[in-house]
């Protein structure tokens, strides 16, 4: 699976994928490396339309439950955003760029996961509602038959093969891809569409500012004292 994402990643970067472009970003995430797949994958692509071939192979090997591309009778077992919120709130640590977070995020998630009742000390997994510690976000989890428990394991480990790929072909386009994959290609452009309109009214109103050192964007008063203050674009020559 790592080979796939690897070589989609490799593409959608511009990079040429070859047997030593996939083994040099498969090994820097610390993955066994097998020379075989490598080389039958990178023969499969000969030929072919690449972006069609790499896009179905990875969504068929990862497809979460919930997505566009998983079963209909699997879509109600999906990860729930109120699990996936309260574990991510709780994983938080103030990390300061968006990669980090992230990683942060998928490495220490199934730590806020119980093994237990707190309360009765039964065995179950147990996801605390943080505003009544009484509820269980991960009720269902218990339910005889129930997968709910098993996709979001498989989607939290999903998440976490692509980011650890994404390290080294890490940009806008590569995580907006790897993101819509996860919670769906709507909620993923709406998010992404309101952090541009927002930047466009911080920049219009001299709200943003960059850190000539770091080339990072943000709001005027919150960061250090060697930021500028973002001029506005007025497309006509003068600023």
């Amino acid at each position: 699976m790592e080979n796939i994402y690897a070589a989609l990643l490799l593409h959608k970067s511009g990079k040429e994928i070859t047997e030593d472009n996939l083994k040099k970003v498969i090994a820097a995430t610390g993955t066994e490396l097998d020379e075989s797949k490598i080389k039958s994958l990178v023969a499969s692509l000969k030929g072919v339309d690449i972006d069609k071939e790499l896009e179905s192979a990875s969504l068929v090997a990862a497809a979460p439950a919930g997505s566009a591309e998983a079963p209909k009778e699997e879509k109600k077992e999906k990860p729930i955003s109120c699990i996936i919120t309260t574990l991510a709130g709780n994983a938080y640590n103030g990390e300061n760029n968006v990669y980090d977070t992230f990683m942060n995020l998928i490495n220490n998630m199934r730590n806020y996961i119980l093994d237990y009742n707190p309360h009765t000390g039964k065995k179950e997994k147990w996801v605390p509602n943080p505003v009544n510690e009484l509820e269980n976000f991960a009720d269902r989890w218990s339910i005889l038959g129930s997968k709910r428990e098993d996709f979001f394991y498989r989607w939290l480990d999903t998440l976490e093969n692509e980011f650890n790929v994404l390290r080294y072909t890490f940009n806008r386009v590569n995580l907006s891809s790897v993101l819509e994959k996860a919670f769906g290609s709507e909620p993923v452009k709406k998010t992404f569409s309101d952090i541009a309109t927002n930047r466009k009214l911080l920049t219009e109103t001299g709200g943003n500012t960059v850190d000539p050192q770091k080339g990072i964007l943000g709001s005027a008063g919150i960061g250090e004292a060697s930021e500028s203050k973002v001029r506005k674009h007025t497309f006509y020559g003068k600023n």
